[in-house]
């Protein structure tokens, strides 16, 4: 394996773990938000959109690295190079 490509599947595992493990907590937190009953409305909502927020943003970290793995792996990066 060569250097650019052990970085760039270095760099794409890092964001797709990171974005996984954002996306697992945020879920996690949505599950303990539903549970806990005596929350006001006005806190509850804004900790939900914090939650849906950061699910989102764990989600696109997730998809910007399976981009950078499938572009490596598939050849793409040596076709564009050429």
């Amino acid at each position: 394996m060569n250097s650019p490509l052990a970085i760039a599947l270095l760099l794409a595992l890092v964001l797709m773990g990171l974005g996984f493990v954002t996306g697992a907590a945020q879920v996690l937190g949505l599950r303990r938000l539903a549970a806990r009953k005596l929350v006001p409305l006005d806190e509850a909502n804004y900790l939900r959109n914090r939650h849906r927020r950061r699910l989102l943003t764990g989600s696109i970290l997730f998809l910007v690295g399976v981009i950078i793995a499938a572009a490596y792996v598939s050849g793409m990066e040596t076709n564009v190079d050429n």
